[in-house]
Parts: C-alpha cells; structure tokens; sequence
C-alpha cells in the first residue's frame, strides 16, 4: 500500500469522530505533489524548491 494511505485513513477516522451524527453533503481533499527544484549540470541544488 502506498505510504500515504496510511495516514488519510487516519485523517479520516478523526474526522468521522469529529463529525459524529452530523449530516455531512461533501467533503472535500487535496494534495500537492509535484515540485520543481532546480539544479546544475552536476545536480547540484540552485534554489529551493518551487511549489
């Protein structure tokens, strides 16, 4: 499984504690996943990364 999973299974329970007997009509989830980090010809870092 991937290393992520675990943790919004987590995230969730929480969240179905927190909201107990609630109607909730959405729920909404997001993520970042790609970043740019810029690097020399020897892969060297040259600025942090961009997100």
């Amino acid at each position: 499984m991937r290393v992520w999973r675990h943790p919004l299974d987590d995230a969730l329970e929480q969240v179905a504690e927190d909201l107990s007997g609630r109607h909730v009509p959405a729920l909404g989830l997001a993520g970042r996943m790609h970043g740019q980090v810029l690097v020399d010809a020897a892969g060297a870092v040259l600025r942090p990364a961009l997100l």
